[in-house]
């Protein structure tokens, strides 16, 4: 698989928000049973401009997929954009979680030392 530079760059620039991002919509899929739509993740991570913005660079990455439907609740009838982690953003998602995994048990790890 190929990255341009730019890609590159910007992946590595935001990757901190951007694992945090997919972290996110993942545990909110799992709570909801389907992927959370747009508004859903904005409110959840409190940043508008910018989460918005992540969300779009995480899509140009190919970390997200972003698909309109309609969201049935009640008797209307809402036209959201739904957003689904790839198959690629869900390895950056795991190797986020083993690189998080390894520096608590580092930290754990120096803090007996003390």
């Amino acid at each position: 698989m190929f990255i341009d530079t730019g890609k590159a760059y910007m992946l590595r620039r935001h990757s901190c928000f951007l694992a945090r991002l997919l972290n996110i919509i993942d545990k909110m899929s799992r709570n909801l049973g389907r992927d959370p739509y747009t508004r859903e993740v904005l409110t959840k991570i409190r940043a508008w401009g910018h989460g918005h913005k992540m969300l779009k660079l995480a899509h140009a990455l190919g970390l997200i997929e972003r698909y309109e439907d309609i969201l049935v609740r009640g008797k209307s009838k809402i036209r959201v954009v739904f957003n689904k982690i790839t198959k690629l953003g869900y390895m950056l998602l795991q190797i986020y979680k083993l690189l998080n995994k390894e520096d608590e048990e580092t930290e754990n790890n120096n803090d007996d030392d003390d």
